[in-house]
């Protein structure tokens, strides 16, 4: 049989041969056991960026839905102010309006008074009666 010398004492080659058969064996196992660890971990982590990136598709879809209806918002307010601003305008008219037409009945009832007094003056009205009207 041969031997391998490493010390004072022979080791046979079959033991050592049969010594790295088993190292192999060993590797081998912890090798494949390594893979499948590698392989589930890969598929964990290969479901959960599928599972953020389906998050993210719907947070993207859920900002595109929020800006359309902004836009939508934003283009009815402009609408509204604008339909506002022309209802100020009319209300300012009519206001103005309004001002002048009192101003008017103001001058036409003091024109009356003053009237009514010329003709008590000139005694065409008798005292006591009244010119309503």
């Amino acid at each position: 049989m041969l031997s391998l010398a490493l010390s004072d004492k022979a080791i046979p080659l079959a033991f050592v041969q049969q010594e790295g058969a088993v190292e192999k064996k060993k590797k081998r196992a912890i090798g494949k056991k390594l893979g499948y660890y590698l392989f589930a971990h890969s598929k964990a982590a290969s479901q959960n960026w599928a599972e953020a990136s389906r998050a993210l598709e719907e947070a993207h879809a859920e900002a595109e839905k929020a800006r359309a209806e902004a836009d939508v918002l934003k283009v009815t307010s402009e609408t509204h102010s604008s339909e506002v601003e022309c209802l100020q305008n009319e209300l300012r008219e009519e206001h103005s309006e309004m001002a002048k037409l009192r101003a008017e009945l103001a001058v036409e009832k003091e024109e009356k008074r003053k009237a009514q007094e010329e003709m008590l003056d000139l005694g065409k009205i008798p005292p006591g009666s009244s010119l309503h009207g």
